[in-house]
């Protein structure tokens, strides 16, 4: 379970690097739901057990993001907590709801029929309902919020957005994401942003990013 958790959290970080946009037109306070369930999904499936796979897909998992654009050239990327809290209590429901399902169809495989699933788990040293409850508590910690939060310089220049790595650094020259705007929808593209190796296939569930003017 930890593994998901870390693959959740390095998402965060490669979003943050990825999602500002311009001062000149784009000035104000955006929101975006990037939905994570495929890109989970497909790490599960990649296990190679099929039951699995079916059992814990997800049909949504929301990572709500705040980007704020300043005047000064600066922007924020940030979580919504009141959402984002709401997002991870229905994470944890359908968690324990398929790891469950996967405990019950592998033990009647076995030819073991199970009435109670969390009484069956007990007496295996097994307690779901602890084990999704940490994980809620880490994803909802102040630390891990603290991972997605990230303050930088930006500009645009021809539909690109260029950003720096920290409020410390220069912007670069040669790496932006593409942009289009249309009303009050803000679509992000990678561009020629760099991607870490380990983190390029999850990219294509994160891209285009869309995201919408607050009021």
């Amino acid at each position: 379970m930890k593994k998901y958790i870390a693959l959740l959290l390095c998402l965060v970080m490669v979003l943050s690097l990825c999602a500002c946009g311009a001062k000149e037109n784009l000035v104000g306070t955006w929101k975006a739901n990037i939905n994570m369930a495929e890109a989970f999904n497909a790490e599960i499936a990649a296990s190679g057990d099929e039951a699995m796979a079916e059992a814990m897909k997800l049909e949504s998992f929301d990572l709500p993001l705040i980007l704020e654009l300043r005047e000064d050239g600066t922007c924020k990327l940030s979580v919504d907590n009141d959402a984002m809290a709401a997002s991870v209590e229905k994470l944890a429901e359908a968690l324990t709801n398929g790891m469950k399902s996967y405990f019950v169809t592998m033990l009647e495989e076995q030819g073991l029929e199970v009435e109670d699933p969390d009484e069956f788990l007990a007496a295996m040293g097994l307690d779901l309902n602890t084990l999704v409850e940490e994980m809620k508590n880490e994803l909802l910690s102040e630390d891990t919020f603290g991972e997605f939060t990230t303050e930088a310089k930006y500009k645009a220049e021809d539909g690109k957005l260029y950003m720096s790595d920290d409020l410390e650094s220069e912007i670069p020259t040669d790496e932006y994401n593409t942009y289009t705007l249309d009303g009050d929808t803000l679509t992000l593209d990678v561009g020629t942003m760099v991607i870490e190796e380990d983190m390029e296939e999850m990219s294509k569930y994160m891209f285009p990013m869309t995201l919408t003017r607050a009021e």
